[in-house]
């Protein structure tokens, strides 16, 4: 049980630090095409927002 938890955790991890580099080559690109472009202290609250939905879908599984 704990090694499956162990392996849960690496996986969020893993998950996690994707979405983070997708956030980090998307936000440029869209803020090309947007005329109000997010500006870089919006994105760890971006980041933080999708950390705890992912958390949040964890948790009811």
């Amino acid at each position: 049980q704990r090694a499956a938890n162990a392996k849960g955790r690496v996986m969020e991890s893993v998950w996690y630090y994707l979405n983070r580099y997708c956030l980090m080559w998307m936000v440029p690109l869209l803020g090309k095409g947007a005329s109000t472009k997010i500006s870089e202290d919006d994105i760890p609250s971006l980041e933080k927002e999708h950390h705890n939905e992912h958390l949040k879908q964890q948790w009811r599984k």
